[in-house]
């Protein structure tokens, strides 16, 4: 091989790597908050009644973290 193919070979390369990141990137959603009470959970299946009425299901990830919020006092 010469040199000038070994550049080519790795300029492709390169750029078969950057094609990746960049489909692997675009299929990540944005986040998107619910608030609401947990209606039912299911496994990884999650129903909450929203704030405004509407029921939404959601698919929980093997590893998610859910937080709450309580209302207390400082005593």
């Amino acid at each position: 091989m010469t040199g000038s193919s070994v550049k080519m070979i790795g300029a492709a390369l390169a750029a078969m790597c950057l094609l990746a990141a960049a489909s692997a990137s675009a299929q990540t959603a944005a986040p998107v908050r619910v608030r609401g009470t947990i209606a039912s959970i299911n496994g990884q299946d999650l129903t909450v009644k929203s704030r405004d009425g509407n029921t939404v299901a959601i698919k929980l990830a093997p590893d998610v973290a859910v937080t709450a919020v309580v209302k207390a006092d400082m005593s």
